[in-house]
């Protein structure tokens, strides 16, 4: 397989659906302004990731589209990228977004998946001393691996510090206990995950020998469990209470055992319910029950089963109810975009049984929507469940 480039600041995208073909745009990093690609000045050439999304290119439009025809003409385009495809996995930026490929792809919502391409990734053709130095080696090692930066790199180093090489990458990815963002993901894709406070980590952050630093984190840490017997039991439990009214339940990370649960959020209402989550500057969401903070990582609700508000108020015989919808809904896409987190529907108005396996919908901050993600396990053996602590955990540290 050929070398693919990583995109960066100033790479040149297109639409297939621009009536004029010759039409681009470029794309402009918006989300961190930590990791830098090739540049002789070392600031301009900011790596661009999933995260890139909106109107995140210079001029946000490639002209004419002709998905929107206008009587002989077309609609100007309004460019909005809604998700990326194609993308690098294996590694995630501090933005917790993953590193674009110049064979990328993103969508328009006004085109189709996959609508928009990269015509040119955006780096020069022949890197300077600086690029190395403002280039995370171990994502240009991934990326390039045939430039072996670090060799480069390490002439140039005033003193030695962590080496990057196989032998001594950080074996786990670690989270801080009291928000669970990521303090660091340069961990094996198959290794723990680690809660860790946040003062420990800095405190050892600074340590040059490998293997204390290594040893001193994992000894000061917790591994992350997920606890799916009980969230599947609290998934049933909101279920069973629902009737008139919505009811909530928060994926959380237990600060105290490092142990991913679902705890009970406060009774909606007919058709919503309400997050209570508080953040301290910029922080992940978190949320406090019972006197109890945790980090916040998902949400679940249900949906009543019929909506108190009438199709005809004035119907002989009595108004008939309008219904819920399957799966998530418009408001549910919009909260789980705001918090950066899953959101997870109960069909619980097409279910009256209580020990019902109830059909669950998801919604991904990026809005991607899914109806039947699995089911509650009902009293049955649960074969249809669906594991949402590791959903949420995942999402959270990128993987």
């Amino acid at each position: 397989m050929s070398e693919k480039h990583f995109v960066v600041q100033g790479a040149t995208c297109k639409c297939k659906f621009s009536e004029d073909s010759s039409k681009t745009d470029k794309i402009k990093v918006k989300t961190h302004s930590k990791h830098f690609a090739n540049d002789k000045e070392g600031s301009e050439k900011l790596i661009a990731t999933t995260k890139e999304l909106g109107q995140t290119l210079e001029k946000n439009t490639f002209g004419k589209c002709k998905k929107q025809p206008a009587g002989n003409s077309f609609l100007p385009c309004q460019a909005v990228i809604t998700q990326w495809s194609g993308f690098y996995e294996k590694v995630t930026l501090t933005n917790q977004g993953k590193i674009l490929l110049e064979n990328s792809k993103a969508t328009c919502p006004m085109g189709a998946p996959d609508c928009i391409e990269i015509v040119n990734h955006g780096q020069t053709a022949e890197p300077d001393e600086q690029n190395f130095k403002s280039t995370d080696p171990m994502v240009h090692n991934l990326i390039n691996p045939m430039v072996d930066v670090r060799e480069m790199y390490k002439k140039e180093a005033k003193n030695e510090g962590i080496k990057f090489n196989n032998e001594e990458n950080l074996d786990d990815i670690y989270i801080s206990k009291t928000d669970a963002s990521v303090l660091i993901n340069y961990g094996k894709s198959d290794g723990d995950i680690r809660m860790i406070s946040k003062s420990d980590f800095d405190e050892f952050e600074s340590i040059s020998d490998f293997k204390v630093k290594n040893d001193q984190l994992k000894n000061s840490s917790m591994i992350v469990t997920i606890d799916d017997i009980q969230i599947q039991d609290k998934i049933q439990e909101i279920h069973r209470l629902t009737t008139d009214k919505e009811q909530q339940a928060y994926i959380v990370l237990d600060r105290t055992t490092a142990k991913i649960i679902a705890i009970s959020g406060e009774e909606g209402i007919d058709g919503k319910t309400e997050i209570d989550y508080y953040t301290v500057g910029a922080s992940k969401p978190m949320v406090e029950v019972n006197k109890v903070k945790y980090a916040l990582l998902g949400q679940i609700h249900t949906h009543n089963l019929i909506k108190s508000e009438a199709k005809n108020p004035n119907q002989i015989g009595g108004p008939d109810r309008i219904q819920n919808e399957f799966g998530t809904s418009e408001l549910d896409k919009q909260t789980a975009k705001n918090l950066d987190i899953n959101i997870y529907a109960l069909d619980s108005w097409n279910y009256s049984n209580k020990n019902a396996e109830v059909t669950i919908g998801r919604v991904t901050p990026n809005g991607k929507e899914t109806k039947g993600v699995g089911k509650t396990h009902g009293k049955g053996e649960g074969k249809k469940t669906v594991n949402i602590g590791l959903e949420c955990l995942n999402l959270r540290v990128g993987r």
